[in-house]
């Protein structure tokens, strides 16, 4: 886990493959609480493989289980004041943003 989140912390990246794709989405990522959270719609899936490029390995690979970040919940109240702090220049996070948490499961 710690090498997953060291990796997954460094990077501006992550590139996201959902189950039975073959296609990589680059998407910005804020790591919070060993978790990575994105504004991205991934409601139709509940896992995704993760790739996060680093020096020293190269690439890391990691399965994460997705779950929604749902409005007024105290995850999200605690993580959309960070990624405004972090992405000072992103769109407003409002009720209507999708969000969702990537929890690491086991590396490949």
């Amino acid at each position: 886990m710690r090498l997953i989140a060291d990796a997954t912390k460094k990077s501006g990246l992550i590139w996201i493959t959902r189950p039975g794709d073959t296609g990589v989405v680059p998407t910005w990522h804020h790591w919070h609480n060993d978790a990575a959270y994105v504004l991205v719609d991934l409601s139709d899936v509940d896992s995704v493989s993760v790739i996060v490029k680093d020096k020293e390995t190269g690439a890391l690979t990691w399965d994460a289980t997705v779950t929604r970040v749902l409005p007024d919940t105290d995850e999200w109240n605690t993580v959309v004041p960070e990624i405004h702090t972090a992405r000072l220049n992103s769109a407003p996070v409002d009720a209507e943003t999708p969000m969702f948490r990537l929890a690491p499961g086991r590396s490949g």
